[in-house]
């Protein structure tokens, strides 16, 4: 009999069950519920991965059914304090006999124990699913008072998008809703406590509340900054921020409680008529950190040298720096890039007002590791000559 596969090899195959997307690699579902079915050991494994990133970030309307079931999973795993407050919401507007009040308790019913919920009735939570995804989605077992889960499902979370958790809670209560619904904040608060308790290797966190169809909301993001919910964030190694404006609160927030990221990308459209402020917070978020490897900015930046003061104290980790749409017209020379010494990929797309004042410190620099010099829609002739120059250099030495 052949030994089996070791579990690292299982996970990592796993872990590269993806199909390519228009602009982004997401994990095959698919595939991964097939290996359920193997045996033992690539269940286990591969549930794993699933929950790893249980919520992909298609939003079709099979993905939204999923959602809906994650959240439903995961307010199995909430604690009795939680749960009581959640169904003591829902008594609270049983007389107002409305359409949500109703949608929002029938949500909550998973959260009852046998009296008000009997087990012989939970058969109905996932009973639309394909035989196949039950074994991720409903892998629980029914005992004389409540259900038990047969896995720590929330501990395998490594990848966390806010909005897409507020998204299957809103499914949740209301499969054709597109909006907020009654209620969803207290479980979107529940499930992040949580998650704060068992999940301890969060490796990835996503805040995004400018896009069209995003759920999340300015005060929403304040939620993360609740005590409670904070040693969730702790060990994330990368951040994806995508918001209308830099919030400094925010920034500093995940300074003081995030020091070992080492993947950073943070995309702004600024709202000057809305908002002024500066960026300081980035700047500190920058600064705080142990080792980074890779930032990338996406849009316009006031205050840009701020950011840009920050760089040179990631300088022995730094190996990635990207800028897209930046406006560079206010800035000093780039003596901060400069002092990246181990850069090993420089890009600037689409962007503007690079004078040769403010890049020859760039270019009269030694990158003895730097490959990648990318321009892509950026015009700056001082820049070109520099990157043909590194690259007949290259060429040169290969011939």
């Amino acid at each position: 009999m052949p030994s089996p596969i070791p579990n690292e090899i299982l996970s990592e195959i796993f872990s590269n069950l993806n199909f390519e997307t228009e602009n982004y690699f997401i994990p095959s579902q698919k595939d991964l519920f097939s290996c359920l079915l193997v045996n033992q050991q690539w269940c286990v494994n591969a549930i794993k991965v699933l929950w790893a990133e249980p919520m992909p970030v298609d939003k079709d309307r099979d993905m939204l059914r999923i959602y809906a079931k994650v959240i439903r999973m995961y307010l199995l795993s909430i604690d009795g304090q939680d749960k009581q407050q959640l169904i003591d919401y829902g008594h609270r507007f049983a007389n107002s006999n409305s359409k949500n009040s109703r949608r929002f308790q029938k949500s909550l019913q998973i959260l009852y124990g046998s009296k008000d919920y009997p087990t012989s009735q939970s058969a109905h939570v996932l009973n639309d699913l394909p035989t196949s995804q039950k074994s991720l989605l409903s892998s629980y077992t029914n005992t004389q008072s409540s259900h038990t889960l047969l896995f720590d499902y929330p501990s395998f979370l490594r990848y966390l998008d806010l909005d897409r958790l507020l998204l299957g809670i809103v499914h949740l209560i209301n499969p054709r809703a597109k909006s907020r619904q009654f209620g969803d904040i207290l479980i979107f608060q529940a499930i992040l406590k949580m998650l704060a308790k068992r999940c301890k290797n969060l490796l990835s966190l996503v805040i995004d509340n400018q896009m069209e169809d995003s759920l999340t909301r300015f005060d929403d993001m304040f939620i993360m900054l609740n005590p409670e919910v904070l040693p969730l964030i702790y060990p994330i190694k990368e951040t994806f921020i995508t918001i209308n404006f830099p919030i400094n609160k925010i920034f500093l927030t995940l300074s003081c409680f995030c020091k070992h990221l080492e993947y950073i990308e943070i995309t702004t459209i600024q709202q000057f008529n809305l908002q002024e402020t500066d960026n300081s917070g980035i700047a500190s978020l920058i600064v705080s950190q142990i080792s980074l490897r890779t930032l990338v900015l996406r849009g316009s930046f006031q205050f840009l040298d701020q950011i840009l003061y920050a760089l040179p104290s990631q300088s022995a980790s730094l190996k990635d720096l990207t800028f897209s749409c930046a406006d560079f017209s206010e800035c000093a020379p780039l003596h901060s890039i400069a002092a990246c010494k181990n850069l090993r990929e420089l890009r600037f797309w689409e962007c503007y007002n690079l004078s040769d004042e403010i890049c020859e410190p760039l270019v009269n620099c030694e990158f003895e590791k730097l490959r990648v010099i990318d321009l892509e829609e950026t015009h700056s002739k001082i820049l070109m000559e520099w990157k043909n120059k590194r690259e007949n250099k290259e060429d040169n030495k290969l011939g």
